[in-house]
């Protein structure tokens, strides 16, 4: 269960030993500040906002029934948990009926206390982040897009995996960090909008961190690595479903607007918080090592290292991918080389290529998925590039 360290509690309690109990459970993982009687927490809360507070029931003068009220319509973003001596049905249910995230007896197990107050502030922070995503969405998606519906099947996705509010699990994958697991279950829905692009995301960051590894990055560079090339397309969130899925070539004003998605990405994902080497990568994986990428046109190493890496990958899982089409068969590990290296230098960075091409010799990735290898037919006209980059 993850916990967050500048989480703020209010711990409210007439008995000074249970303050000090609870301080001491709570103090190594959460800031924490205590209340003695009803009015004294209020007064706490006006002059600073909490994240939680754990309220006993039986407190002298004003109760804790009538302060677990007054904290929840006064105070609506505090998360509430129950520690009491006072154990009923009744005060349970009255509880529950109030929005509170937990109801423990006391004598309190000290792991239940730890256990209840970081799922609570793990539904505290969700909540939070859905709130910033919605207002986010509203200014990036594309008008074409219906937003509620989009926010409920993201709502399905995020309880599926155990990433919603109500759910009890955590990301199995990255649990320090709920806003990029949020926006992996956002990318994996824009993928099913194309069946051709299913597992796409998911392709690209396991060749991402393998190609990392290879280059001996340490584990937490090569797990941030592995975020953002998850999460790379999400900016095609803000392009029309029609527009993104449309065979054929595309007119030089619809190519413009496809072309806007690392920048709507990379606004969503630092808007939502995530780091600036996350943010930069989705922004550059399309720039060329040459120059001639976009949005910007950066070249070289001035393109960011995992936009560089992620730009490999996608275009890889391009190359291989047409293998999933009913009239297309593997290209063999060799033509793939081929094809990577005759790019290496103009759309690849070519010490990444001869880092990655170890990777692509073997054919036993295409043996496991039961794909036949073949050498591709000739290609006619312009040679190909892959991943949207301009020739």
């Amino acid at each position: 269960m993850e916990t967050n360290p500048t989480a703020q509690i209010l711990v409210v309690d007439d008995e000074a030993s249970v303050r000090e109990a609870l301080c001491a459970i709570l103090e190594p993982e959460y800031r924490v500040s205590t209340a003695a009687t009803g009015p004294d927490a209020l007064a706490a809360l006006e002059r600073h906002p909490v994240d939680l507070a754990t309220i006993d029931l039986n407190l002298p003068g004003m109760r804790g029934d009538v302060l677990l009220e007054r904290v929840r319509r006064e105070h609506p973003a505090t998360e509430v948990v129950v520690i009491t001596g006072e154990g009923t049905l009744e005060s349970a249910t009255h509880g529950i009926r109030h929005g509170i995230r937990d109801y423990l007896v006391k004598p309190f197990d000290v792991a239940a206390v730890r256990e209840s107050v970081a799922r609570a502030l793990s539904t505290h922070t969700r909540q939070r982040l859905r709130i910033r995503l919605w207002q986010v969405l509203e200014d990036v998606v594309d008008r074409e897009r219906d937003l509620p519906a989009l926010m409920k099947s993201l709502d399905a996705e995020l309880f599926a995996n155990g990433l919603a509010p109500q759910s009890a699990n955590s990301d199995t994958h990255d649990p320090s960090d709920p806003v990029a697991a949020v926006l992996r279950s956002l990318a994996e829905l824009i993928e099913r909008e194309d069946p051709y692009m299913a597992g796409h995301a998911r392709r690209v960051a396991h060749y991402a961190k393998l190609l990392g590894e290879r280059l001996d990055l340490d584990a937490e560079t090569v797990e941030r690595l592995r975020t953002a090339a998850f999460i790379h397309d999400i900016g095609k969130i803000g392009i029309s479903p029609a527009l993104l899925s449309r065979p054929g070539a595309l007119d030089p004003a619809e190519r413009a607007r496809v072309e806007r998605h690392p920048e709507l990405g990379a606004r969503l994902a630092r808007e939502l918080g995530l780091d600036d080497e996350i943010v930069t990568s989705i922004r550059d994986h399309h720039e060329w090592w040459h120059g001639g990428g976009y949005p910007s046109g950066a070249r070289g190493e001035k393109i960011h290292r995992f936009a560089r890496i992620i730009h490999l990958a996608d275009a890889y899982d391009a190359i291989t991918r047409n293998a999933s089409r009913p009239y297309r068969t593997m290209p063999a590990p060799q033509a793939v080389a081929a094809e990577l290296t005759r790019l290496a230098g103009v759309q690849f960075d070519p010490a990444l290529v001869k880092a990655f091409l170890p990777l692509v010799s073997t054919p036993a990735k295409s043996r496991r998925e039961g794909r036949k290898t073949t050498t591709p037919p000739r290609q006619r006209g312009p040679r190909k590039t892959y991943g949207g980059a301009r020739p």
